[in-house]
């Protein structure tokens, strides 16, 4: 006849500990003010065309998003990030285009349809500008250009430094606002070969 006291006790037991319960609460929860930051440059900012065409680094830009928290971020991935390239000078002339997930160089945070990003841990976007504007005009038929020739007896035609007005908007989650950036002055020296 043991057996039902042990539950009697062990049943009482478990009703007052329930009752009495933990008076402490969780500290409360420090929300980071930012968990991504956002940069971008232009990776090569002498372009030399030739035959029309610019090298193949030239006019470039990188993108890059840190995750700043202190822990691993996964979410859906939506990675698009928009550029509008206006010309200071002549504000009349602006280039748009957008990078997607198919440019990214940093595909180990990609598994699929998620973006997994570690504390630290960088997304790396680059995507090669060809220097024309959204009406198909190349920015150095735009600028006034001037002779030259190089050491080798090569002439050639070079552009005043020309400066640029950048802003990029960077979206990796599809469950985050995209981070915006600038505008940023970026200042391009075109040679015609």
């Amino acid at each position: 006849m043991r057996k039902p006291l042990n539950i009697i006790l062990f049943a009482a037991l478990a009703a007052i500990l329930s009752l009495a319960g933990c008076d402490e609460s969780l500290p409360p929860r420090d929300e980071p003010l930012a968990i991504l930051r956002g940069s971008f440059a232009m990776t090569d900012t002498f372009i030399v065309v030739t035959n029309g065409a610019i090298g193949s680094t030239a006019g470039g830009f990188v993108s890059r998003v840190t995750n700043l928290y202190n822990d691993v971020l996964e979410d859906t991935g939506l990675v698009k990030v928009d550029y509008t390239v206006v010309m200071e000078d002549q504000p009349e002339h602006v280039a748009t285009f957008t990078a997607t997930q198919n440019n990214v160089l940093s595909t180990e945070v990609l598994n699929g349809r998620l973006v997994t990003l570690k504390p630290n841990q960088d997304i790396v976007v680059r995507y090669r500008w060809n220097n024309h504007t959204s009406a198909d005009l190349p920015i150095w038929s735009l600028v006034t250009l001037h002779p030259g020739s190089d050491p080798g007896g090569r002439a050639y035609l070079q552009s005043d430094p020309v400066s640029f007005q950048v802003t990029c908007s960077i979206r990796t989650y599809k469950r985050v606002p995209a981070i915006v950036i600038g505008p940023k002055r970026i200042i391009v020296i075109y040679r015609i070969m």
